[in-house]
């Protein structure tokens, strides 16, 4: 096909034509050395009806029809509306779309380009579940002085079942509320499978919580993307009481668009794991924080396991912290909102910190060496973490 010279005819917002009801709007930050609205102008193209021009065919009716639009422009911000028909209802293609099929980083038009917001109309939002307990969860749990603790399993692999269980089952004893695998341990590890866990902690969890009148969780690391659904099958055969017994844990490298499938074909509590987000984050193409939970409340995650804040070995600062925190809480018109948690290198020392930050308990606190490596056992461990949190 034949290129000819493009005027960006139709990928202007025309407020008289075009309704809000029907784009999702996407806000980025950039840094080109070419012109700022011709940059934008190329992303609108590239991501819509043309490749990096105007080709012949492409029509002013179907630009008008489908082309993503220039909304706004500042600086170093622009904003582009991308049409629903484009993208209908499917994580994978609004993936796709926003972030590009990596043409753009070739081009070199773009040095940096961040997908900073997404806004979702309504239209979109109906067609997803999103969480099916979100913070309901936390009503399982009477908390009121402290956050909600998950104690994470250590040694993260290479124990016993027997031992296993009876150091999360320590845990629960001394306080934590939700223990969980670490994101290390697999189903089918030969010596600790998941259907031996489970049947020693179905056996002995409705017991503990009658004897200390209050609900425990444990979560199960799902790393096995070929047999999740049957492991929730599984888990589920096992958690039969109406507050669930159990819940799953998934990690992002699993893909955004496979927690929603797994989120719609199962009906427990679902936590994701933090592993990926910086490889989403932290380059100078990508998402921010507050979008890419956006996304993971929007796949229907009801926990967001979140790197640590003032952590010694986890990355994340005061403002992606709060971002991730706006993104659980925005309203969302019928979607739930997620809880979030903190995870990676917490601890007694960045607890107030993080308390304060959060302006109250509006998290959830994740921690493991401090209960799990604790001298005298993970319930002392986390006896003297809640001590202190109680404080």
């Amino acid at each position: 096909m034949n290129i000819i010279e493009d005027t960006n005819e139709g990928l202007d917002w025309n407020p008289q034509k075009d309704k809000v009801e029907d784009y999702i709007f996407v806000t980025y930050s950039f840094h080109s050395d070419f012109d700022s609205k011709e940059a934008a102008y190329f992303l609108a193209r590239e991501q819509s009806t043309s490749t990096y021009n105007r080709l012949h065919g492409e029509t002013i009716e179907i630009r008008e029809a489908r082309a993503t639009k220039l909304y706004d422009l500042k600086k170093d911000i622009f904003v582009l509306a991308y049409p629903i028909a484009n993208i209908r209802f499917q994580i994978s293609e609004l993936l796709v779309t926003i972030n590009g099929s990596g043409n753009f980083l070739h081009s070199k038009i773009f040095s940096k380009l961040i997908v900073e917001g997404i806004q979702f109309p309504k239209k979109f939002l109906g067609n997803f579940s999103g969480p099916k307990y979100g913070k309901d969860l936390l009503e399982y749990f009477d908390i009121t002085k402290r956050p909600i603790l998950i104690g994470v399993q250590k040694p993260s692999i290479g124990l016993p079942t027997a031992q296993h269980v009876e150091r999360a089952l320590e845990a629960f004893r001394g306080g934590c509320e939700i223990v969980k695998d670490d994101e290390q341990l697999y189903p089918d590890d030969p010596a600790n499978l998941i259907e031996d866990r489970l049947k020693i902690l179905a056996e002995k969890l409705p017991g503990l919580r009658k004897k200390y009148k209050k609900n425990f969780i444990y979560v199960f690391n799902l790393a096995s993307d070929e047999k999740i659904l049957d492991y929730c099958k599984l888990i589920e055969k096992y958690s039969k009481e109406k507050i669930p017994l159990f819940g799953i844990m998934v990690s992002l490298l699993l893909g955004l668009p496979f927690i929603r499938f797994v989120r719609e074909n199962t009906k427990l509590p679902l936590f994701s794991h933090p592993s990926g987000f910086g490889l989403y984050t932290r380059g100078p193409y990508g998402f921010s924080n507050h979008a890419l939970v956006k996304i993971l409340r929007l796949s229907g995650v009801d926990c967001i396991i979140h790197p640590g804040v003032y952590s010694d070995i986890a990355y994340a600062d005061e403002k992606m912290s709060k971002a991730a925190k706006n993104s659980c809480n925005e309203k969302m018109d019928s979607i739930k909102q997620s809880i979030l948690a903190f995870g990676g290198g917490m601890r007694k020392e960045n607890y107030k910190q993080t308390q304060k930050l959060m302006n109250g308990n509006d998290f959830v606190f994740l921690v493991g060496g401090a209960i799990f490596g604790n001298k005298n056992g993970p319930k002392s461990g986390a006896e003297d973490l809640i001590k202190f949190m109680e404080s």
